[in-house]
């Protein structure tokens, strides 16, 4: 007698209240009596997506399968979901333990040439479908976003969606959200965390326990003024909501905090932070080093740091720098630069060349190097006198060179040659309202001092 083992499953849990899983069971049931088989083993997987590679039924089927057997199901879409790829893997699995796999519904047997055939092509129109109606389901979110509705099933922690589906405040969570976010203020994420921790406050787990990555997630997230955002295949769509804060508050989250950076810390104790890249362009960071001996903490430090995911992206190999020793040599130029205009660090920051996405004239620029290289292209082919194209080069040249941005006048206001003394004397919360302020950005080249790339004297 052929052994058999019948597969069902079904992706949701409508469908399993549906008596779908049933269904499939019974029909299965009487295919293997119709062709005189043994009553078939079965195994079920209820609201678990046939994308899945693994699921807990399919597993134990495969467990019990033994040389000879064959698998039972209603049709492709039952044991695969996931592309061609996937199913001829299934296939080749049933195939390698010596068995067979058998859909009723197409009338397909694998152990025929044919079968396999016509089983890829399904595969592969079954793949389609899927698309299709993953592109629909993308074109739907999108309309409802746009509409004002949240298109997520996770929602903000804090919210929920009413029967509309848009969101609002949530009463027996909003208060543990607003705590959650104020505790920031002033904070790292790290110090943040401990202190939720200690105040026992529940986390959206509903338990008392936080993590620098929630706190992160949260401070990103602007549905807490007022803006969720949801993003569509490159469209970001803004969808009103009530606000849990202010703006002000919202504003002094992220005061000196950098947005890339889950372990940002406060202004006062790395003044140096949001303002400071290294060579390579990566940012860096405030951090807290320690020294240990013999399993004892016997000092900590303040650092500077690039971390291990930005080094990754930026190909950086910075090492760690002490923040004492780069904030006083950034009081130093700072207070230099600000004393003498003409001081070489000066001159380089102030007459940076402008940002190229600000150039009014980039259009003109690429009309007159395109109009250049076809001169000289014509002029090597020889369709042009020599005289003719040396008239028509300098001409260009000469509109090029109109077009260059002028000097700025690197004259200071007299307000900042008072700023100069402040500096040198400046605690560290006060050094990150200047740099703030003045718009400071700095660079650290490799095992070399910190350079000015660029500030803006009050009054510019």
């Amino acid at each position: 007698m052929t052994r058999v083992l019948s597969y069902g499953r079904v992706s949701t849990r409508d469908q399993v209240d549906g008596y779908s899983l049933p269904a499939q069971r019974e029909r299965l049931a009487a295919y293997a009596q119709f062709h005189g088989w043994d009553t078939p083993l079965h195994f079920e997987d209820p609201a678990i997506s046939g994308k899945r590679d693994v699921r807990p039924a399919w597993t134990a089927l495969m467990a019990a399968f033994k040389p000879g057997d064959t698998v039972l199901a209603k049709d492709l879409s039952r044991i695969a979901r996931g592309g061609i790829v996937q199913t001829l893997t299934i296939i080749r699995d049933i195939e390698a333990r010596g068995g067979r796999l058998i859909l009723i519904d197409q009338s397909l047997d694998t152990s025929t040439p044919f079968g396999r055939v016509v089983l890829s092509i399904l595969a592969t129109f079954a793949e389609f479908e899927l698309e299709q109606t993953r592109e629909r389901s993308l074109i739907g979110r999108t309309q409802a976003a746009k509409s004002g509705a949240w298109p997520q099933g996770s929602v903000p922690y804090g919210y929920r969606r009413n029967a509309e589906r848009r969101l609002e405040l949530n009463p027996e969570t909003m208060e543990a959200a607003r705590t959650a976010l104020r505790a920031l203020i002033g904070r790292s994420y790290e110090a943040a965390k401990e202190h939720l921790q200690e105040i026992g406050l529940p986390s959206p787990t509903g338990k008392p326990t936080w993590s620098t990555t929630r706190l992160f997630s949260m401070a990103a997230q602007t549905a807490y003024i007022g803006e969720a955002v949801y993003t569509s295949d490159g469209e970001r769509i803004i969808i009103p909501c009530p606000p849990l804060l202010t703006r002000e508050e919202w504003a002094l989250i992220h005061a000196g905090r950098d947005p890339g950076h889950a372990g940002g810390a406060r202004p006062e104790k790395y003044p140096l932070t949001g303002h400071f890249r290294c060579e390579h362009g990566a940012p860096l960071n405030g951090t807290t080093a320690i020294t240990w001996e013999k399993h004892k903490v016997v000092a900590r430090f303040r650092t500077y740091h690039v971390t291990a995911r930005l080094k990754q992206s930026y190909g950086c190999n910075c090492t760690m720098r002490r923040a004492d020793e780069l904030e006083a040599q950034t009081r130093a130029l700072l207070a230099r630069v600000l004393s003498d205009p003409s001081d070489p660090a000066a001159l380089r920051a102030l007459t940076a060349p402008p940002d190229p996405l600000a150039d009014l004239h980039a259009q003109e620029r690429e009309e007159i190097a395109s109009a250049l290289s076809n001169l000289t292209r014509l002029r090597v082919m020889g369709q042009i006198e020599e005289r003719d194209y040396l008239n028509l080069r300098e001409e260009l040249k000469g509109r090029e060179r109109a077009l260059a941005p002028k000097p700025q006048n690197v004259t200071l206001p007299p307000a900042m040659l008072e700023l100069a003394e402040d500096v040198r004397a400046s605690t560290s919360e006060q050094l990150a309202e200047l740099l703030d302020l003045l718009e400071v950005k700095l660079r650290l080249p490799h095992g070399g001092e910190v350079e000015l790339v660029q500030f803006r004297p009050l009054g510019r």
